[in-house]
């Protein structure tokens, strides 16, 4: 046994001075220990012995230990250079306790906050967790479809506007108007080329087998559809702010309750399809027009109002006149209430947008229905587990040939179908509330997303408001006014939860291409 141990420090040793040893020598001095041993039988002898209290160690760098978990981690942080080498040290201890930390360190190298550069770095990957996720759940626009990490944040930012922070984002990240994260500059990545030696060299590299060469003709072209389709979005973002006061901000915008004659059926129906013809208004505006003569006068409404020329309430209270003079009993002004069900049923329902056909199979004969489809509208008044086999339902409804055969039913329509409400009867209101719906047309299946359900109590309606990014807001004409108020993502509702909003039960719901 060694009676003393000598350990070189790598500086010298402070209140140490030993005479004939270098000031970074420290001599470790054995220590006697006594231990009690009791055999079975009852007897009991000392056992001594020396031995200096030093255990085997070793060292690495902290770059070196990254991925390793250690129970007791002992680490030199002032051979650390930056922050981010404190980090990977300490991070490989499992516990707190188990972490020992030699001599001092300078605190300024964690205190003085992140460099400019890594500032950026996080904020990126911030916006780069919100999309990833967003492409997870399937709810990322088709427009941000860049490849590279620069292309697809700069895309989410121009969709999103410059001034958009993800809700996730740490306080000590997030950007303002005081400390901007601006749009992203384009950069230019090195194209990928097949290089030739000189002329003189025996070898030279020519393209693997089966490959063409790069077409750049085809790649520009490519280049200009993509900016095109952007900027399509970003003019169609940039008129979704036109139909309110909803500042730079990509909210709905609802319409204020009108205490005097009661409007609240009219603002949850109109809020909602006043979401939807913002996103493209050349295009809802030719199919509002397809839909009634409700609906086509609606959508000129709407055109006023992105041109400044009136206020939502006014587009409003144009189309409740145009329904009272048509039926001033089911339409009426004053404190009594609108039926939801007649409310949809002539917005969604006038003129004729396609024909039923009938096809038997046994006999080859197909024919078409007398009466024309003229309505995108429907009620539930049987008990169905959700409104697509409600749907469902309706297409498989049975009837019989001339031969005795049950014939197919399809729906063929004058141009794609866009739009489908449906009204839920008293007795229908525990069906659960699709999240989208497929519709069976000549052509093939059509599927239709929610865009909103409104919801009644009390003599009262609400209504939910889902975009196309799958956001869910929530609008009340009386509490809220003109401002909608976003609940979350559609994502984390269940059919079955749709079917309430509080203690308001779903009475509508609105389909959309």
């Amino acid at each position: 046994m060694l009676d003393t141990l000598f350990v070189k420090l790598d500086r010298p040793a402070k209140n140490i001075n030993i005479e004939g040893l270098p000031e970074n020598v420290v001599p470790l001095m054995k220590i006697k220990k006594s231990v009690k041993c009791t055999f079975p039988n009852g007897v009991s002898i000392p056992v001594r012995r020396s031995q200096v209290h030093v255990l085997p160690n070793f060292a690495m760098t902290v770059y070196s230990s990254q991925g390793k978990t250690r129970p007791n981690n002992v680490v030199i942080l002032n051979s650390c250079r930056d922050h981010l080498s404190y980090y990977t040290a300490l991070s490989r201890s499992s516990t707190a306790e188990g972490t020992v930390i030699i001599q001092g360190f300078n605190p300024s190298k964690i205190t003085c906050g992140a460099s400019g550069y890594l500032r950026q770095e996080f904020r990126e990957l911030e916006l780069m967790d919100e999309i990833s996720r967003l492409r997870f759940e399937d709810r990322l626009p088709s427009i941000i479809n860049g490849h590279l990490r620069n292309a697809i944040i700069r895309q989410y930012q121009d969709f999103k506007g410059e001034s958009y922070v993800p809700d996730i984002v740490p306080d000590t990240l997030k950007w303002t108007k005081s400390d901007p994260m601006n749009i992203l500059k384009v950069q230019t990545d090195t194209p990928w080329c097949l290089i030739e030696k000189s002329k003189g060299a025996n070898t030279k590299y020519i393209p693997a087998a089966g490959t063409d060469n790069i077409n750049n003709s085809k790649l520009l072209k490519r280049k200009a559809e993509t900016d095109l389709v952007l900027e399509d979005a970003i003019v169609a973002k940039r008129r979704k702010t036109a139909l309110g006061s909803a500042g730079q901000r990509d909210d709905p915008v609802g319409m204020i309750w009108d205490s005097q004659n009661y409007s609240c059926s009219y603002d949850s129906v109109f809020t909602i399809l006043g979401d939807i013809w913002v996103y493209n208004p050349t295009m809802w505006t030719r199919e509002f027009n397809l839909m009634s003569s409700y609906a086509n006068k609606l959508g000129i409404e709407y055109q006023k109002v992105s041109l400044k020329q009136i206020n939502l309430e006014n587009a409003r209270n144009s189309i409740r006149k145009l329904l009272h003079n048509k039926n001033p009993i089911a339409f009426p002004y004053g404190t009594n209430g609108v039926d939801m069900s007649d409310l949809l049923l002539h917005i969604f329902t006038g003129k004729s947008i396609g024909k039923i056909l009938f096809d038997c199979e046994n006999c080859g004969i197909s024919k078409t229905s007398a009466s024309r489809v003229t309505s995108l509208y429907s009620i539930t008044r049987q008990r169905f587990s959700t409104i697509q086999e409600h749907i469902d339902a309706t297409v498989n409804k049975t009837k019989k040939c001339e031969c005795g055969h049950d014939v197919t039913k399809t729906y063929k329509y004058n141009s794609s179908v866009r739009f489908r409400a449906i009204s839920l009867a008293n007795e229908s209101q525990n069906v659960k509330i699709s999240k989208s719906i497929t519709l069976y047309t000549d052509t093939g299946p059509v599927v239709l997303s929610i865009r909103g359900a409104i919801y009644y109590s009390g003599g009262h309606f609400v209504s939910r408001i889902i975009s196309p990014t799958g956001e869910v807001w929530y609008h009340d004409g009386i509490e809220t006014k003109r401002q909608c108020v976003r609940e979350g993502y559609l994502v984390d509702y269940t059919e079955d939860s749709l079917r309430h909003q509080g203690s308001k039960i779903c009475v509508g719901v609105i389909y959309a291409l």
